[in-house]
């Protein structure tokens, strides 16, 4: 459950993947995945593989053989989940240097206006990059990635090496107003809203040290059952705010997942992300 991916097929030729659709939802620590070290095996959730497990160092190199599916003629369209943890582990950001978007490909007033001013409204990270990787989370700002095998001199008087060569481009099809000033105003003051609603509702619940101490609530019904129902009915209403906090960061998922739960691939006219994203590399 770390990301969601689903491969288009060719209209004209099932046996052919014009390109694929990669959602991250989320980039797990070895903590997050219950490992106690980097080489401790777990099994699959899933029975029937050739080996027993996997550990925390396979779980990080899938993130990059994954995407390394046929070079020249493939594509990827990548964005991140709108609720997508951002305690992201120091290695991904190696993944975002190979795979991630560049300054050079953003429109210019994303790059002039609306990432300078996402910043200023967010607390700076210790790492500079994750301050991007936030802002194409709660901005949902995907990009279209492809990679080929290139000839080149590294080293003057050496022998040619092969490498791997990364495109990126911009999905020209992303709505902009999305990341307006105006629309991030409104993004920024419904969080504080959601957030002080939470506090507040949180510091309302009853935490089991009074429940230990009655004499310093207000008197219960005479069944006793009063503070209960009430603190349940609280909790209840928090998970309700919970679920509008998660409603108002996911714009488009619905849609997105929508594609992901398609067995067959869906005509053009119905693709949410406006059909086939998978751009001729060599014109990136």
């Amino acid at each position: 459950m770390s990301a969601s991916i689903v491969h288009h097929e060719n209209q004209n030729n099932p046996d052919q993947i014009d390109y694929s659709t990669c959602k991250i939802i989320r980039v797990a620590s070895y903590r997050d995945l219950g490992f106690t070290n980097l080489h401790t095996q777990k099994p699959f959730n899933t029975p029937g593989f050739y080996i027993p497990g996997y550990t925390y160092t396979d779980y990080q190199n899938a993130f990059f053989y994954t995407f390394f599916r046929r070079p020249f003629t493939h594509s990827w369209f990548i964005q991140f989940q709108f609720n997508c943890p951002k305690l992201i582990p120091n290695w991904f950001y190696e993944w975002w240097y190979y795979f991630g978007p560049v300054d050079q490909i953003y429109p210019e007033p994303i790059l002039k206006t609306s990432l300078p001013y996402y910043q200023k409204q967010t607390p700076q990270p210790s790492t500079p990059i994750m301050s991007k990787i936030a802002f194409h989370i709660d901005m949902g700002i995907p990009w279209i990635c492809s990679w080929h095998f290139h000839l080149t001199q590294l080293q003057p008087d050496m022998p040619m090496s092969l490498v791997k060569k990364f495109c990126v481009k911009w999905w020209d099809k992303y709505d902009q107003e999305r990341c307006s000033i105006t629309s991030m105003q409104k993004f920024f003051t419904d969080n504080r809203n959601i957030e002080k609603s939470i506090v507040q509702l949180s510091r309302s619940i009853p935490t089991e040290d009074q429940h230990q101490h009655p004499q310093q609530q207000r008197p219960a019904s005479p069944t006793g059952s009063g503070s209960s129902s009430k603190s349940k009915g609280k909790k209840a209403a928090l998970q309700e705010i919970f679920q509008a906090l998660q409603k108002t960061l996911d714009v488009s998922d619905s849609e997105s997942d929508e594609v992901n739960q398609q067995d067959e691939p869906m005509e053009d006219s119905e693709d949410p992300f406006g059909g086939p994203c998978a751009q001729d590399p060599n014109d990136l």
